[in-house]
């Protein structure tokens, strides 16, 4: 059975037009030279439990409509420089990627996303957005900035256009921010954070989602990074490496799930010329684009889902793509033999295309894989062994609008 809804996409409902990733509203204010999760002009901030209070109290005030909501998760997000809020950008993110939105009218009023000053362990923060669902799971997203509730919008279906939810809810009982940032450094999160003087924090509570096909529970995810919030260029602090550390905290109890260090490619809503280059106006992929690969072992077979975003670029195909798998170490080729690559659409399971590894071709080279209609769409790898190890390399072709190449790990559970 695939799984149809991950951690990720759990996420990116929470925070709409992949706010924490500097590609969707937030237009640079102050090219940030700050780091450690904060420093720099922002408040201490707060924990989540005081800012879904805040917000649930502002809902229960004044509903907005689609209602009743109910509490089901948020994301703070610590940046050491404050980011104006662009309002055409936003209403520009979330068309097509989300389904159904509606920009409430008091978004217009918030003029900045503002910084943090707290440390990498206390879970505070100046900038949360808290998510609420209502009876058929279609989402509310309101921002609690320097503790001021602010509805920002709802959308019909949660996830945006994924597969639909039969259940979205939290754990009766969740530890708070501040736990799950404590596990999360000392559990490998202070290593990090003593290799990098500058970078930025994202702290999300993600709900329990169940579909037709699978459940996902509930986790906290504490994640440091040394890509820039504070531009949309792909950039990371100074001359740093793209690098992240990620925990999974499990939120009934603050427990540590897992942890993952990465170092993908910082996300950029830039083209052209920044972020890597771009050969002769097109962007890179790996400027781009961002991603993720999610394992799962149904006792015979081992599937990789993944689902991959790119700023910009709406006319990509499938035919636009070779594709290859490497070891992750030494990129030395893996053998593909008794793989199969699809595309499939999430909500019907139906098989758009699929990847020939000996003729490096797609059964349907003219489907559209990055448009704002495609996020229904992901690529699944059934392979006979684990994955761990290995990486997917998405290499673009010299025809297509885009140039170099995406790598994103695999065998992630």
């Amino acid at each position: 059975m695939v799984i149809v809804i991950v951690v990720v996409v759990a996420a990116a409902a929470i925070l709409a037009g992949l706010w924490a990733l500097g590609v969707g509203p937030f237009s640079s204010s102050n090219t940030s030279s700050g780091g450690g999760g904060g420093g720099g002009g922002g408040g201490t901030g707060e924990t989540y439990s005081a800012a879904a209070q805040t917000a649930s109290s502002a809902v229960s005030a004044s509903p907005p409509a689609g209602g009743p909501w109910t509490l089901t998760g948020g994301e703070g997000v610590n940046i050491p420089s404050t980011l104006s809020v662009n309002q055409s950008v936003l209403n520009q993110s979330t068309q097509g990627g989300l389904c159904g939105t509606k920009i409430l009218p008091g978004a217009s009023s918030i003029a900045s996303l503002p910084a943090t000053t707290a440390g990498p362990s206390s879970g505070d923060s100046d900038a949360w957005i808290i998510l609420f669902v209502n009876a058929t799971y279609g989402t509310l997203e309101v921002a609690v900035f320097g503790g001021t509730a602010t509805p920002l919008l709802t959308t019909t279906d949660f996830g945006g256009c994924a597969a639909p939810a039969t259940s979205v809810s939290l754990p009766s009982k969740v530890v708070d921010s501040p736990v799950a940032a404590t596990v999360a450094y000392n559990d490998g999160g202070s290593t990090w954070v003593s290799s990098w003087p500058k970078y930025d924090m994202i702290e999300i509570l993600t709900p329990s989602v169940l579909t037709s096909h699978t459940q996902i529970p509930s986790y906290w995810v504490i994640t440091y990074t040394t890509c820039n919030m504070g531009t949309d260029n792909g950039q990371t602090f100074g001359s740093e490496a793209p690098s992240q550390f990620t925990a999974f905290v499990y939120p009934t109890n603050g427990t540590l799930y897992r942890t993952l260090n990465e170092s993908s490619a910082c996300p950029s809503a830039s083209s052209g010329g920044g972020g890597g280059g771009g050969g002769g106006g097109k962007p890179t992929l790996s400027s781009v684009c961002f991603g993720g690969f999610f394992e799962y072992n149904n006792t015979i077979d081992y599937y990789n889902n993944g689902t991959i975003s790119c700023a910009e670029i709406t006319t990509m195909t499938d035919g636009d793509l070779t594709v290859s798998i490497v070891n992750s170490t030494t990129g030395t080729p893996v053998t593909t033999t008794g793989f199969t690559l699809e595309i499939q659409n999430t909500s019907t399971m139906a098989v758009l295309s699929t990847y020939d590894f000996s003729t490096k071709t797609w059964s349907s080279p003219s489907l559209s894989v990055f448009g704002p209609k495609d996020t229904l769409n992901w690529f699944v790898l059934l392979t006979p062994q684990t994955m761990q190890g290995d990486s997917i390399v998405l290499t673009a072709t010299s025809s297509a609008p885009a140039t170099g190449s995406l790598t994103l790990t695999l065998g992630s559970a």
